[in-house]
């Protein structure tokens, strides 16, 4: 069997259905704006479900993000730019995110992040059997996130889509705020149903050079 993954929302199992970065601490609002919900209704629509069980009154941080673009000078001031983190859905073990994000040249846009697309070749084409390779074709985009967690002092990003609950099979990518943009630099996949959890490198950015 040929397991594949684009943006692949079966791959969310919801069983229900170059300049160093900083931030600021979160800062936690009850309420979704209007502005944003409203921009996060129309770029998602029916893919998540803003209205439903949550609401929007759960479930948005902001966070400021400090940034230099590309070229800019050691001494020249960072930029600012606000990252709204919004609840979209959830399933029985995993949580799935949206993020926008506003700057003072731009206004507000969804956010898209890069990862892999890949496929999944199992032994006896059985994915109960072992994994015989993991095969990228190139990269796509995802424009929701899974079980996610930003860290505010490094500007990393994480996500964690598990594939079922015991999280023996999931795939997981990590990116950096960098330039103003969130950053592909780690991408892993484990693709065996084996109650183990060891997972594969798919895809791991070259070292920063100083």
């Amino acid at each position: 069997m040929i397991r594949k993954c684009l943006i692949n929302f079966a791959m969310l199992a919801l069983p229900i259905a170059a300049h160093a970065q900083t931030t600021e601490p979160a800062s936690a609002i009850a309420t979704v704006p209007a502005e944003i919900l409203s921009i996060a209704k129309a770029a998602y629509g029916l893919q998540c479900d803003f209205e439903g069980e949550a609401g929007p009154e759960t479930r948005y941080t902001a966070f400021e993000m400090a940034y230099k673009d590309e070229g800019d000078a050691p001494d020249q001031a960072a930029k600012t730019a606000t990252l709204h983190e919004v609840f979209c859905m959830s399933g029985a073990y995993n949580v799935v995110t949206v993020y926008l994000i506003t700057k003072s040249d731009e206004g507000t846009l969804p956010l898209q992040f890069a990862a892999p697309a890949f496929r999944a070749v199992y032994e006896n084409d059985d994915s109960e059997k072992a994994v015989l390779r993991i095969d990228v074709q190139g990269f796509t985009t995802l424009n929701v996130l899974v079980n996610a967690t930003l860290d505010p002092i490094t500007g990393t990003m994480t996500h964690f889509s598990k594939w079922r609950g015991i999280s023996d099979a999931s795939s997981a990518g990590t990116w950096r705020f960098l330039g103003g943009q969130f950053v592909l630099t780690h991408f892993e996949v484990d693709a065996s149903y084996d109650g183990e959890i060891n997972p594969t490198v798919v895809y791991d950015a070259a070292p920063e050079t100083p």
